[in-house]
């Protein structure tokens, strides 16, 4: 949810408010506590979709 107050805020700065409509992410593996984040740059994987 960071993610998203994050673009919020630049839209917003940018004179261009907006709202999220839908948001998902999957996380690979769990983040432990206490650990810092390493950012590293990620690809865009195509979607699919899912069959019920």
């Amino acid at each position: 949810m960071l993610l998203d107050e994050l673009l919020g805020w630049a839209c917003a700065a940018a004179g261009k408010p907006g709202m999220t409509i839908s948001l998902r992410m999957c996380y690979r593996v769990p983040v432990p506590l206490d650990t810092p984040c390493k950012w590293m740059p990620t690809s865009q994987e195509p979607t699919t979709a899912r069959s019920s």
